[in-house]
């Protein structure tokens, strides 16, 4: 049953120090203006064990701001800060009106709680994503949402929630605009009153393997690597070094080495057979040495193998230490393939500007900078999203030559020759952090020193002594 209050006091619900949107001044002063002329019609939805607010931080602060002593309130059940996060990240991009609604038995400038037999669903909602998302957080958290209609009983806003928590079996919280605001309203809906950024919600480096797509599957190939298949494997002789950057579980590395080429590889995230959260640092340190005795001996690497690791990465600064990293292990004519994340893969369906929905089974949430935020065992992990101009663009920074071999729906996929001279102080530090991650309790295993000196050594001999400025 809906738990619905309409007088809380303000000052009794707390803001989350995880809200990850913020406001422009100016949309803040648009949200003030607009509580101004047509009051709350959207309750703030709090956890009713702690009084956490998980969505609406915004509009209370507006409500504060201008002297409100009292908001509408909806209070649900969160199970742990994990939920919270999600549900605050989900709750603003699905609420949208495209399907078709109607109610009766409302009132003009009040909420009514509408059973669902005294509403019709005049066509459906047009997201099967979004319907499933929205249906999960009712299973979850139990009623938590709201709508609002005009005098003719048209629902506005948040049509796609009544229609999926009737198909659910329940009715609605429903706010009835006077039709003297119906005009102002639809004007202050128009308006953007926030954008997400993730700066605020904590994630580790070596959580990020989580982002990254099953290439194998218990020895079987579930999902195969375009970038092997498509164009390391066909165009790569054996004659040729491979170093493969965020090799996963190492099987397409294993399966190279099979095949008579000269391979080496490193994960930071190895995680030991069969556990959750444990990673195998012998392992991993054994890439890190392995990868040292072939530089010593070999020299720099043929090809760079960099398979889905820019879609996965935790900021904009580790995405530049990759890169960077794969310039620093190429020899001078060597080539780097590479593939990500494509932007279009969440711009197929728009819901929101600045929050975008995809056509499959999941819904992507997206920063100003393309990331979008997930959980997995109670773990929080980032995705990057790029343009094919974007992708580019960062590539460009350390290559001369960037080529677009393929692109998709969902993936990116470039060849990048020509590694750019880069400051030498600045590479050893790119390379300290890439193959010396954090691991939990903020441990460093610290055996990459001599990895990082014998490859500063060969980029010495590649691009001149002091490297460039």
């Amino acid at each position: 049953m809906l738990h619905f209050v309409e007088n809380v006091p303000v000052d009794s619900v707390r803001s989350a120090s995880y809200n990850p949107r913020k406001i422009t001044p100016q949309a803040k002063a648009d949200l003030e203006n607009s509580l101004r002329s047509l009051g709350m019609v959207k309750p703030i939805i709090v956890n009713v064990d702690n009084n956490v607010i998980l969505a609406g931080h915004q509009r209370r602060q507006a409500a504060l701001d201008i002297g409100l002593e009292t908001v509408p309130a909806i209070f649900v059940r969160s199970a742990n800060p994990q939920s919270e996060v999600i549900f605050n990240i989900m709750h603003n991009s699905i609420e949208t009106s495209k399907a078709t609604v109607k109610v009766s038995g409302v009132q003009p400038g009040k909420f009514t709680y509408v059973p669902r037999d005294r509403i019709t669903i005049l066509k459906q909602p047009e997201s099967v994503t979004e319907s499933s998302v929205i249906s999960s957080m009712i299973a979850r958290n139990g009623e938590w949402g709201s709508a609002v209609c005009d005098e003719m009983g048209n629902v506005i806003l948040n049509a796609e929630y009544v229609a999926t928590a009737v198909l659910m079996g329940y009715g609605s919280l429903v706010y009835c605009i006077p039709e003297s605001k119906r005009k102002l309203l639809l004007y202050y809906l128009s308006k953007d009153y926030g954008e997400y950024c993730y700066d605020v919600i904590p994630v580790k480096t070596y959580a990020q393997s989580l982002a990254q797509p099953t290439r194998f599957k218990d020895g079987r190939k579930a999902k195969i690597s375009v970038v092997y298949e498509n164009f390391v494997i066909p165009e790569v002789p054996k004659d040729k070094s491979i170093f493969d950057l965020g090799a996963g579980k190492m099987e397409y590395a294993n399966y190279m080495r099979g095949k008579g080429y000269r391979v080496c590889c490193y994960e930071p995230s190895y995680r030991v057979a069969g556990g959750k959260h444990a990673f195998d640092l012998r392992k991993i340190v054994s890439c890190i040495l392995d990868t040292e005795r072939n530089v010593r001996k070999y020299g720099l690497f043929d090809v760079c193998v960099l398979d889905s690791v820019v879609g996965s990465v935790a900021n904009n600064t580790f995405e530049d230490i990759v890169i960077m990293t794969t310039n620093a292990m190429m020899k001078k004519d060597g080539v780097l393939y590479t593939g990500t994340r494509s932007m279009t893969e969440v711009t197929g369906t728009q819901i929101q500007a600045k929050t975008r929905g995809n056509r499959g089974r999941f819904m992507y949430f997206l920063d100003d900078d393309g990331y979008g935020m997930s959980f997995k065992n109670g773990i929080a992990y980032k995705q990057k999203f790029h343009t094919v101009e974007s992708f580019t663009a960062l590539l460009s920074r350390y290559y001369e030559h960037v080529e677009v071999i393929r692109t998709c729906y969902t993936t990116i996929h470039c060849k990048a020759t020509g590694p750019r001279k880069l400051d030498l102080k600045k590479l050893r530090w790119a390379l300290n952090e890439e193959f010396n991650i954090e691991y939990p309790n903020g441990y460093r295993h610290n055996r990459q020193g001599g990895l990082v000196e014998a490859v500063i050594q060969e980029v010495k001999k590649r691009d001149g002594e002091k490297g460039s400025v």
